[in-house]
């Protein structure tokens, strides 16, 4: 890890990041430092864009002791994510009806848990039959 003063940015020119740092020879930014132009796959997907193959050129750390960081792309250089066909929907709503589906045949809200496909109601009154729970007297 260095320090220093200068980051040549993308398009030519630098900006000052004191202290900035290079881990691994990628600049890293403390949290609302990084120079504009610079975003998290988080704000790319919130545009509908995606890095678009390019790696990344930073990255931001936050949070106690520097703990938390996030790769930062350029902006410029992302492209327009992909859209899903109407096949694709399709299958997708399919798997998720599927894994919604209770054993019992309740369509629950959530997804069902994968050892007996029981939905919640269901499952609690199958660990009640079967001894693993004990009923809470109110």
């Amino acid at each position: 890890m260095a320090t220093v003063v200068n980051v040549d940015l993308w398009e030519g020119s630098a900006h000052a990041c004191w202290p900035g740092r290079l881990v691994d020879g990628i600049p890293e930014f403390e949290f609302r430092c990084a120079p504009p132009g610079l975003s998290t796959r988080r704000q790319l997907r919130e545009a509908g864009l995606s890095p678009g193959g390019h790696e990344p050129f930073g990255r931001i750390r936050w949070g106690k002791a520097g703990r938390n960081w996030a790769w930062v792309y350029v902006t410029a250089y992302a492209k327009p994510s992909r859209i899903q066909t109407p096949a694709q929907q399709e299958a997708w709503n399919k798997a998720m009806q599927a894994r919604r589906t209770c054993a019992a045949g309740h369509v629950a809200d959530h997804c069902v848990r994968l050892a007996d496909r029981l939905c919640g109601d269901h499952a609690y009154a199958a660990d009640l039959a079967s001894g693993r729970l004990q009923a809470v007297a109110a």
